[in-house]
């Protein structure tokens, strides 16, 4: 079950307060301190605790829910429980007259508290993302825009979600399109897109596609590409053509410019589209509206069952944060310009991994038998020598690829997943032993070693053009040369790079769940621990199996599958109330 306050979860991942905590809190007390050693301990306390609470993912820090349970180990001079909200409201309320501006802030009630930075990116994001939300004309009647709108997507009706998507794009700056793998996300931003020129007047060139990762942003590419030819109109499918191709986020705020004072200046974009938004943080947001025209149109596009970013906030869930009937009908607010998509097209009715995800989605409240679902397997008690002896015979298509497009393809069509990083079921060891097994008849010798492997790259390298996140071959020598690294490209085309000058990079035969976002496999095996641990999550679950396409493999027993399917992640944030209650912005 979820835990009520995120520091509980930081006492199970964490010893307690660490270096990075102390020095932040001692900082703080020496700049603002006031010489009383009981409100600087307790403010320093509280500085310590928000630091620990960000690195758990939370923005806000709830007090009353923190009163009364013990305080983690490694901070000197605390006290053994966390006081009421009162006695650190009383302590910051003597310190913080001393030197404006305080870093510490408190709600109205004194209930809630933030470091200033977080909450003053959560009311700049609210206040952004609102403004955008305005209706810029009716809705209702006859108007020339509606009459436009019939002809291009067809009459407005409840089972029309693609007309319901332009209408908002077309009477408001900002899109919020919410929906599971498969339910036509794509298809209805490849639809708008290309009646831009008619009905916006937006030059192809004006428009940016990005995701948060460079395989995210390949894959919103290929997508689009794979659509062009379903388009009715031959006008429609030159200028979607036109559009720039899908690039990183932080490839596109390198893009701008800035003055003299270096902030940046609004980038030449009239429409920009954001996919996979569940993985984009506050802090990256936030920089990407600070380059958005005021004017531009946003369109925001994801799944918010899926994994949140790794840094603090949790955007798109925020953003999504009431309940499923109250975020359409009503024109008014933030409500009005969101639009929830949830017809599958990816999986049959009969799909095994449909109807698994559908089941994790909703939280496991009903009755599933594991070996009912058509698809799907559940290995339970099997050996890891089962396991390699699996994945290596899946692993055939690649090493018997012929050429390196052929390598690609296979690639592409296998998935090994992990949500752990080390021991002996993390990824670390999943890919050293894989490599041995797969390659041992390559790497006798030290320059030969890394032949046939597939990479992925860790570090966004903008003089190179690469992303985190983007996956690449090293090729043996019948596929090309063994000194480069090549990466895909549209239209069939690839990159490379010389392997002495790749940013840093790990073997890419199995990937963490969270490093497989913005990836689908026809096939996925998902290894999971052997007992429950609370980073299995309902979130890391439904984000791993919905990476599969056709079928999936569990390695792990049932008990410990269902138990992460009931256990919630839960992200402490107030962006959901400052876009819900504009007045709660003071």
């Amino acid at each position: 079950m979820p835990s009520d306050s995120g520091i509980l979860s930081a006492e199970r991942n964490s010893p307690g307060f660490g270096i990075l905590e102390n020095s932040f809190a001692d900082l703080l007390v020496r700049l603002y301190g006031n010489g009383h050693r009981e409100d600087e301990n307790l403010f320093g306390l509280l500085a310590a605790t928000l630091l620990l609470e960000s690195r758990q993912g939370n923005v806000v820090c709830h007090l009353e829910k923190l009163a009364g349970k013990p305080v983690p180990p490694g901070r000197s001079g605390s006290p053994g429980i966390y006081p009421d909200s009162s006695v650190f409201l009383l302590s910051c309320s003597r310190l913080s007259s001393r030197k404006a501006p305080f870093p510490i802030v408190f709600d109205r009630e004194g209930k809630r508290v933030w470091l200033l930075r977080y909450r003053e990116l959560e009311e700049r994001i609210a206040r952004n993302l609102t403004t955008r939300s305005n209706l810029r004309d009716s809705l209702e009647g006859e108007s020339p825009k509606s009459i436009l709108l019939d002809r291009a997507f067809g009459e407005a009706s409840p089972e029309n979600t693609i007309r319901r998507c332009a209408n908002i794009v077309f009477h408001r700056k900002l899109l919020i399109l919410s929906g599971g793998p498969g339910t036509g996300k794509t298809t209805a931003l490849s639809r708008i897109l290309s009646r831009c020129p008619s009905l916006l007047s937006i030059p192809p060139e004006r428009i940016a596609l990005v995701a948060p990762t460079g395989k995210a942003a390949a894959r919103l590419g290929e997508s689009i590409a794979k659509l062009l030819p379903d388009l009715p109109d031959q006008d429609d499918r030159e200028y979607l053509s036109k559009i720039p191709s899908p690039m990183t986020i932080h490839r596109l705020i390198a893009q701008a410019k800035r003055d003299h004072e270096q902030n940046p200046l609004p980038l030449p974009v009239d429409l920009l589209v954001v996919d996979e938004m569940s993985m984009v943080d506050l802090s990256l947001f936030d920089k990407l509206l600070l380059v958005l025209p005021d004017e531009a149109i946003l369109i925001l596009s994801g799944d918010p069952g899926q994994l949140s970013s790794v840094a603090p906030g949790a955007v798109f869930g925020e953003i999504l944060k009431k309940p499923e009937e109250s975020l359409s009908g009503s024109p008014e607010g933030i409500s009005g310009s969101i639009a929830i998509l949830k017809k599958s097209y990816r999986f049959s009715g009969d799909s095994g991994v449909g109807q698994l995800s559908r089941w994790i989605r909703d939280g496991g409240v009903t009755p599933l038998d594991p070996d009912s679902l058509s698809g799907v397997v559940f290995r339970q008690g099997a050996s890891l020598a089962d396991f390699y002896q699996d994945v290596t015979r899946d692993f055939s298509p690649y090493m018997k690829a012929k050429d390196l497009s052929g390598a690609f393809f296979a690639l592409s069509g296998l998935g090994v997943l992990s949500p752990l990083r080390d021991g002996q079921r993390g990824v670390v060891e999943i890919s050293r032993n894989l490599g041995q097994i797969l390659f041992s008849n390559y790497s006798r010798s030290p320059e030969r070693s890394q032949r046939g492997h597939p990479v992925v790259v860790l570090k966004n390298s903008s003089e190179l053009d690469l992303s985190n996140g983007d996956v690449g071959i090293i090729p043996f020598p019948w596929w090309g040369d063994p000194g480069r690294v090549y990466f895909p490209r549209g239209e069939g085309g690839e990159k490379t790079v010389p392997i002495e000058i790749l940013p840093p990079w790990e073997s890419a035969l199995a990937l963490t769940v969270h490093k497989s976002q913005g990836s689908e496999f026809s096939r996925v095996h998902l290894l999971l621990p052997r007992l429950f641990h609370p980073f299995l999550t309902r979130e890391l679950l439904y984000t791993a199996v919905t990476r599969a396409r056709e079928s999936l493999v569990v390695w792990g027993d049932f008990p410990v599958f269902l138990e992460g399917v009931h256990h919630q992640s839960t992200r402490h944030s107030a962006l959901g109330d400052f876009l819900w209650s504009p007045s709660s912005i003071v």
